[in-house]
């Protein structure tokens, strides 16, 4: 099985629109209680293999299943390993695209504006980015020590002191002040100095200090914005959480069965359930499972 049909099943099934009560517990997997509303997004997305095919009951024991194997791999500690982090991490920023980015203002930068046709890459994305900076900014708490900002007026001399071993806080400032806070979340001057470590010596002059500075408070606006979208927003939330829990999914599926000799799948998969109804037990709510059919 591929990792691509793991994710659709974990995301797929059939979930009667006339469901209430969402905070109703259906089920508790390994002891932790699972509600309507944590399985509504699994149940509610059709699977062409299986669709109609499918009852609520099967598709609800097929949560659980899928719950027990994912409690396994963090009991496994493969949510912790770096390449699980790396990839995950890829797929964040890539979900994260459609709810950053504004298609409308960049496709009216071309179109109502002709000459912008002609600007290059770069300049493009200065002004991309400057309003995006201005969109976040209206979402979130933003607080700037303006008066420090302009007494980086030589982004050269930041920078090189930034490849000092001391730096420019421990041996001008005594101490690391706030640059900008974000929601109450503080950025200090030193990481604006391990961000210009990272920019190119040719793009470090005085007057790019701005840009430099807008591209760095960017990169912190977007991942405050992440974790806002995570918090308010269910359909990103079920994304993430869903495409994390497959991820899991496939890794403890493939360690315990599929690397394994088909001839010897079928019984190392049933070998596998007993042991996870063991370690992590299910229990139904009959009595709400029979209102939903």
């Amino acid at each position: 099985m591929t990792k691509t049909a793991v994710f659709i099943l974990l995301l797929s099934g059939i979930f009667p629109g006339n469901v209430s009560g969402v905070d109703d517990v259906i089920m508790h997997v390994g002891g932790e209680a699972v509600t309507l509303g944590d399985i509504e997004w699994f149940v509610s997305k059709p699977y062409s293999e299986a669709g109609p095919q499918v009852s609520l009951e099967e598709r609800i024991r097929q949560y659980a299943l899928n719950r027990q194997k994912v409690m396994a791999a963090h009991d496994a500690g493969l949510d912790t390993l770096q390449a699980f982090r790396n990839e995950f991490g890829e797929y964040k920023d890539l979900l994260a695209v459609s709810y950053l980015t504004d298609s409308v203002y960049e496709r009216e930068l071309t179109e109502r504006n002709p000459e912008n046709v002609a600007l290059d890459m770069r300049k493009r994305r200065e002004m991309i980015q400057r309003h995006q900076n201005v969109v976040l900014s209206s979402r979130h708490h933003v607080r700037i020590d303006s008066t420090l900002l302009k007494s980086l007026s030589d982004c050269r001399q930041v920078y090189s002191v930034a490849q000092d071993s001391e730096g420019i806080v421990s041996s001008e400032k005594g101490d690391d002040p706030v640059l900008f806070s974000i929601d109450g979340e503080a950025t200090l001057l030193s990481d604006f100095e391990d961000y210009l470590a990272g920019v190119r010596v040719q793009e470090l002059s005085g007057p790019m200090i701005g840009t430099i500075f807008e591209g760095f408070l960017n990169q912190r606006l977007q991942e405050a914005e992440k974790v806002r979208l995570y918090r308010e927003d269910a359909g990103y939330r079920h994304l993430l959480d869903e495409w994390r829990d497959g991820m899991l999914l496939y890794s403890i599926s493939l360690e315990k069965v599929w690397r394994h000799p088909e001839q010897l799948q079928d019984s190392m998969e049933s070998e596998w359930r007993r042991e996870l109804n063991e370690k992590f037990p299910v229990e139904v709510n009959e009595d709400l499972l029979k209102r939903l059919k």
